[in-house]
């Protein structure tokens, strides 16, 4: 539970654009609750939905544009992670073989590779704690 708290993270949250549409996906640490916004190709709209959940930290796919990035970073102070969807660890694919969406693919690998990193960063700090 101290560890938790230490990382300060209640959201994790992605973004990635396929077929013309932004796909915001979120998801509560603290209950496990997975939401998913699908926004048309506006990035307008995709800021609001950004700055109206108060994320502090996001990752995106490689194919956001960069000055919408920069802006994130820059005004609004995000830490921003871009993260290029195809290159994706093999060994995970099984989990969403199967989904006929490929922007919930897309989205389950993001959220497989937040795991990870998750994973990661606990680690860093369960060592740092002994």
């Amino acid at each position: 539970m101290v560890l938790l708290m230490t990382l300060r993270i209640t959201f994790l949250a992605s973004v990635t654009y396929t077929a013309n549409t932004y796909t915001l996906s979120y998801a509560d640490i603290s209950t496990g609750e997975v939401y998913v916004t699908v926004l048309d190709d506006s990035l307008q709209e995709l800021l609001q939905e950004i700055i109206r959940h108060g994320f502090e930290e996001i990752i995106v796919s490689d194919e956001i544009d960069r000055n919408f990035i920069n802006t994130l970073r820059k005004t609004y102070q995000l830490n921003v992670t871009i993260y290029n969807i195809y290159n994706e660890e093999e060994k995970y694919k099984y989990i969403y073989k199967d989904l006929d969406d490929i922007r919930k693919n897309e989205e389950l690998n993001i959220y497989l590779l937040i795991l990870l990193i998750l994973k990661k960063e606990i680690y860093r700090i369960y060592k740092k704690l002994k």
